[in-house]
């Protein structure tokens, strides 16, 4: 994003809510991976520590990614922001 343009992010009621769902539906949730770097016939022999997911967020010697680490490494949301986002939420929806 544009460095000037970021402050409609702040600014933006629906960002904060967006966010406050995201990290409420994908908080302590799994996701299984469907590949693994490496791949192929000539690492089939790999297991452990030696893979990892070729998703997003996810952590070495595991064939799963948690939601959470997804949305932090992927978006930057962060569970501890929810309830904060939804007060400031319903502070603008009160204060119309």
């Amino acid at each position: 994003m544009l460095g000037w343009a970021k402050w409609i992010y702040w600014i933006n009621p629906l960002s904060y809510g967006f966010e406050s769902l995201m990290v409420n539906e994908f908080h302590r949730r799994t996701f299984s991976c469907a590949s693994f770097v490496p791949s192929g016939d000539l690492y089939s022999e790999v297991t452990g520590l030696q893979k990892v997911c070729s998703a997003i967020g996810s952590k070495a010697g595991f064939d799963y990614v948690q939601g959470t680490d997804f949305l932090r490494v992927a978006y930057e949301y962060n569970n501890a922001n929810k309830w904060r986002y939804v007060s400031i939420l319903f502070t603008i929806l009160l204060d119309n």
